[in-house]
């Protein structure tokens, strides 16, 4: 099972502005892209806020959403799942369902999560060319995370996907894990 992240970025490094902001800075090309990866994938884990800050829910793609109150929300689609079990756990339930990529697309506390968890192979950032105050991607990592850069694709609106690849975690003492 292969796990990564799909984010987009300002060029500061900022994944919204705020908590409960829409992401409409993002290009029309990132979105496009963005669609052909998960749609790919077959599901997407995100946070209730993100599920919140969607217009609906994604379609083609199972969406899983991570909250701690699953018990709050009457699903009426069938392609979203809330759920309040473990990384770990929701990783062996997907693959138990013939998923073999997960494509976790936010927010902060879902990317922190399973990046503490050491669940992430990759990651594809897309780093749009626009700068404002905002949310980090990670919040109080207490780690360091190595990665290799695997490929770098243009898009057509001057944004840009970074693949990168997970390679070596180091708690804050410095020592491999």
């Amino acid at each position: 099972m292969s796990v990564f992240f799909v984010a987009v970025m300002s060029a500061n490094g900022k994944i919204s502005r705020s908590h409960t902001a829409l992401v409409d800075w993002t290009s029309k090309a990132d979105l496009k892209w963005f669609k052909d990866i998960t749609t790919k994938t077959g599901v997407v884990v995100m946070g209730r806020k993100t599920f919140e800050t969607l217009r609906f829910p994604l379609p083609d793609r199972l969406n899983v959403v991570m909250t701690h109150e699953p018990h709050l929300y009457h699903n009426k689609c069938s392609n979203v799942l809330f759920t309040d079990i473990l990384p770990d756990q929701l990783i062996k339930m997907l693959e138990k369902k013939g998923y073999n990529n997960i494509a976790v697309v936010g927010g902060q506390s879902i990317f922190t999560l399973f990046l503490k968890e050491k669940l992430v192979d990759e990651m594809y950032l897309t780093y749009e060319p626009i700068i404002f105050d905002g949310i980090d991607p990670f919040l109080d990592l207490n780690e360091e995370v190595r990665m290799k850069t695997m490929n770098v694709k243009f898009l057509d609106s001057g944004a840009w996907v970074v693949h990168y690849k997970i390679i070596h975690w180091e708690n804050e003492n410095g020592k491999g894990i």
